[in-house]
């Protein structure tokens, strides 16, 4: 929009970027086609000899020789955000009659990480529907409609949203829908074993959907493929055989400790907040409060025990 595109450098801004990360380097290739190898060979030459190697305008200490992210070790990691950061409260009010809050935990960088599977084990977790869910739980209680679990990965860190659509009572009790999801994730690191047979019934479950699959769109086919060379070159990953997935306590453990209110961002959505919002985002005119969240409830929250 306007306000967006009236910066004065908008455009070598713009160069800047296309020329730093459409390189060679950062690209993955998948051509498909009738024809025989030889040919798709030669029409990847043709067509994309003259994408550049390098960024450029990168200096040698910037040039890109990266094949593919290299796991990051249990253990070694750099959290992205400062403490100052973290462990914060965003009300922002909503056009719609929209009432949301989301928990977003940054976490180690899982991607390189895939056959572990933890990303998409913490999704099966919190998203079931098992009397013992936690979206059972909150929806027995009147506190939500629906919940969703996503993660977004980066080289850097995993980020994980916890996201809980609420009904009135549940905008009114925020504290104890966090209460809850903290006593969850606090029984989850109490039963590994529990967390292992569940790992285990979702790739059971991989394992049917890869055999009895459908032939996949050709686009679909391109693009899941080309994404997926970001991170491996294995002809088993990239077909998505589960063959190759395997359990990981360690680092399951370790996550599950990253999932903590004081590695954590708040955002609560609502159309009627019941605070001040003193604060106006500049691009969209969304009011909004970013405050830390009380001492008293961060611990309340860390120390938060199965019921």
């Amino acid at each position: 929009n306007t306000k967006t595109l009236s910066h004065p450098d908008i455009r070598d801004r713009l160069v800047k970027f296309y020329s730093t990360h459409y390189i060679a380097p950062e690209m993955r290739l998948v051509l498909l086609g009738s024809q025989s190898l030889d040919v798709l060979q030669g029409y990847a030459e043709t067509y994309f000899t003259a994408v550049p190697n390098v960024s450029t305008i990168a200096t040698s200490s910037t040039t890109s020789t990266k094949a593919q992210p290299e796991a990051v070790p249990v253990g070694a990691w750099n959290e992205p955000f400062p403490p100052n950061l973290t462990g914060r409260w965003i009300t922002m009010q909503s056009v719609t009659d929209k009432r949301q809050v989301t928990f977003h935990f940054p976490l180690k960088p899982l991607q390189s990480l895939y056959r572990a599977q933890v990303a998409d084990l913490l999704e099966y977790l919190m998203e079931t529907t098992y009397p013992k869910g936690l979206y059972s739980l909150l929806k027995a209680l009147g506190l939500s409609t629906s919940l969703g679990v996503s993660t977004d990965d980066f080289s850097y860190a995993t980020f994980l949203s916890v996201s809980v659509s609420l009904t009135e009572a549940g905008l009114n009790n925020v504290t104890e829908v966090g209460q809850h999801l903290f006593e969850y994730v606090s029984m989850l690191r109490q039963s590994p074993e529990q967390c292992r047979t569940t790992w285990e019934q979702m790739v059971a479950l991989s394992n049917l959907t890869f055999t009895f699959q459908s032939t996949p769109g050709t686009s679909d086919f391109i693009g899941n493929t080309a994404k997926a060379m970001l991170v491996t070159i294995d002809i088993e990953d990239l077909l998505g055989n589960p063959k190759n997935f395997a359990y990981n306590a360690t680092l399951v453990a370790e996550v599950l400790e990253q999932i903590n209110p004081r590695n954590m961002l708040l955002y609560l959505l609502t159309r009627k907040p019941n605070i001040s919002l003193p604060l106006t985002e500049p691009f969209y005119d969304i009011k909004f409060q970013n405050q830390p969240i009380p001492t008293e409830l961060l611990e309340a929250w860390a120390s938060a025990k199965p019921s």
